[in-house]
């Protein structure tokens, strides 16, 4: 099933040594993610933590290296894939090429809309659907605090982890792109429905390890809070 709208998708997970954690959102309306015609990304992909340290073997000359020298195996990345069917030219976050270009906020943050979180052996990430005055947002919090409430409501609030700046869906921005982005037109932009992201998206959950290593990771908790 999928959920929508204003909602907090809470993870919990442990993991083994050398595990490729990958937590994402897709999408209801893609059933093979890279099927020719699909239109991927316009449905919108959102990590909530991925890893690469699958990519790194892979790509050994590639730089998968996160912010402020953090090897590949000690973090899992967000971020955020909408806009025009590839191979056009999506709107991505980080939507530089440049990793020097990342860092222009401080941690968590690597850019407008992306952030690194610590890959520890036990973890715990909840995804906020929001709105404020500002727009419909996504905001991401580390080892969140949850209290149960009255009438079978859920207090959360940030705990000992980092917090990102919420990232935001409004007449200027695109989830973080400009809106004056040609791939936020092409990309369905729209400030009043918060496209894609606020449609019935998915869990999915992948070890990318390759299997006869012995990776694993293991989801402890899954809840999703949506609003009464």
């Amino acid at each position: 099933m999928g959920w929508g709208g204003e909602k907090i998708v809470l993870v919990e997970w442990e993991r083994s040594g050398g595990s490729d954690t990958n937590i994402w959102m897709l999408n209801t309306k893609l059933q093979d993610q890279f099927a020719p015609g699909n239109g991927w990304p316009y449905w919108g992909e959102l990590d909530i933590f991925e890893m690469f340290t699958q990519d790194q073997k892979d790509k050994p000359g590639y730089d998968f290296g996160g912010q402020m020298g953090t090897p590949v195996s000690g973090y899992g990345q967000l971020t955020m894939h909408m806009g025009p069917a590839w191979p056009a030219a999506p709107c991505f976050c980080p939507a530089s090429h440049t990793k020097s270009a990342w860092f222009q906020n401080s941690a968590p943050m690597t850019s407008g809309c992306t952030a690194q979180f610590a890959n520890s052996e036990k973890n715990s990430i909840a995804t906020v659907f929001g709105s404020d005055a500002n727009g419909k947002y996504i905001q991401l919090i580390q080892y969140p605090t949850i209290k149960k409430g009255g009438k079978n409501t859920y207090d959360i609030s940030p705990g000992s982890g980092p917090v990102t700046q919420k990232i935001y869906n409004n007449g200027a921005l695109f989830w973080g792109v400009p809106a004056s982005d040609g791939c936020a037109a092409a990309g369905g932009h729209n400030p009043s429905t918060g496209f894609p992201f606020f449609e019935d998206f998915r869990l999915v959950l992948e070890e990318q390890s390759k299997p006869n290593e012995g990776q694993w990771f293991k989801v402890t908790n899954v809840q999703i809070f949506t609003r009464g």
